[in-house]
């Protein structure tokens, strides 16, 4: 057969084993076989025609097969969404106003309906406690619908507690102002470094009498109005 390039030779049909590949080994052309090929290189990898997929494994050099899925998918990340960070979580909210009805003094958010749990529960008489039965860092979020009852101007300061202790630079003061019913809804997040049996508070307090954490059980569209919606959720 006359030399031709590779694009113009006829197609190989499927290979079985003993057909011929030339190599080079220390400057010199050599011949081997598929197979010779195949064994030298079978210890890391499976051919697709035994699998349909892999999943690689980073603790060895192999390739492990796996039918149920069709991607790659490394161990350690597989880990990390199956194992590795167990998932423990809270959603509740509080079907009440919460009225601040004496000036500078602390309340706590209540929350009077869980939703659902795992690992973190609401505890205390007042249901004001969010206890985290288990070691991990916690993204905790809340929104709560501030409102006031008259003309006065009211700042409403909201601040994280642990374990009944007031948490450094967690303060934010949110600033009611203009006629009575000016709302506004303060909401953001805290991460929590938590230990196993720690709880935490949300606490607010206003500058004057007039502000509540108002619950609207019947709102001008859609359904009620929860005073404060909490979520939890470990996230490593």
């Amino acid at each position: 057969m006359p030399n031709l390039p590779i694009s113009q030779l006829p197609t190989a049909s499927a290979l079985t084993g003993p057909e011929l590949f030339a190599t080079v080994q220390g400057g010199i052309t050599k011949q081997t076989t598929f197979n010779n090929i195949f064994d030298g290189v079978s210890g890391s990898v499976v051919l697709p025609s035994q699998t349909s997929s892999f999943v690689t494994n980073s603790q060895t050099s192999s390739f492990v097969t796996n039918s149920q899925t069709s991607s790659f998918v490394t161990t350690s990340s597989f880990n990390t969404y199956t194992g590795s960070i167990q998932s423990y979580y809270l959603s509740a909210y509080h079907t009440a106003s919460i009225p601040l009805a004496v000036t500078n003094a602390t309340y706590s958010m209540s929350f009077s309906t869980t939703d659902f749990t795992n690992g973190v529960s609401i505890s205390g008489s007042g249901k004001t406690q969010i206890k985290i039965a288990n070691t991990g860092i916690y993204d905790l979020q809340f929104s709560a619908q501030l409102s006031k009852t008259n003309n006065s101007n009211n700042t409403v300061y909201i601040w994280l507690a642990k374990n009944g202790n007031n948490v450094d630079d967690s303060n934010t003061g949110v600033t009611l102002g203009g006629g009575s019913n000016d709302s506004s809804v303060a909401a953001w997040n805290f991460y929590l470094s938590a230990s196993a049996g720690d709880y935490y508070e949300l606490r607010m307090a206003g500058t004057d009498n007039n502000a509540v954490v108002l619950y609207n059980e019947t709102p001008t569209l859609g359904p009620a109005v929860p005073s404060v919606i909490l979520t939890v959720g470990r996230i490593a």
